[in-house]
């Protein structure tokens, strides 16, 4: 969808309830040589990713430096132009790029900056809800006639599905 278009931004607006931020601490490298990574387990409601910010301690420029810098995502394909390779070792990357692995975040920075912890921005995955228990929906009221047409057409679709089909007459 183009970022500003009508649908993109009813979808924006009814996923308002779902997004979420939450601030991940204990990172700790996976241990791969070839790359200067800090890895941070995704929270378990965890659906979508919206945005992340990186506290750092220190920059090519400031090794005192105490700042937030937002990450970069990129598929696991493109983390490769971003990986230390023999002949640019002491590469200087102004955004720390995010990869996202099974149920991980991976941030690679460079040689100069140490990752603190990662604030990010996130949908989630919406609690189960149900109208026998009075267990609320998150989701907007907006989203009702949606939810009801859905629910009842997979029900008429689970009704047909379970009858036996008929013989013909002969």
């Amino acid at each position: 969808m183009a970022s500003g278009s009508r649908t993109a931004v009813l979808i924006e607006d009814l996923l308002r309830t779902l997004t979420t931020h939450e601030t991940l601490l204990n990172g700790a490298s996976d241990g791969s040589a070839d790359v200067r990574n800090t890895v941070f387990t995704l929270p378990n409601n965890y659906y979508a990713y919206v945005r992340s910010v990186s506290s750092i301690t220190g920059n090519y420029k400031n090794p005192a430096l105490n700042a937030k810098v937002s990450n970069a995502l990129v598929k696991q394909p493109e983390a490769n132009s971003v990986i230390n390779q023999a002949y640019d070792q002491h590469r200087i990357l102004r955004n720390p790029v995010a990869v996202l692995e099974q149920g991980k975040i991976k941030i690679i920075h460079d040689e100069y900056t140490t990752i603190n912890d990662v604030d990010i921005t996130y949908i989630k995955l919406p609690a189960e809800f149900s109208i026998l228990t009075d267990t609320a929906c998150e989701l907007p009221m907006e989203c009702f006639n949606d939810l009801v047409a859905g629910a009842t057409d997979l029900y008429i679709r689970h009704l047909t599905a379970t009858q036996p089909k008929q013989q013909p007459k002969k």
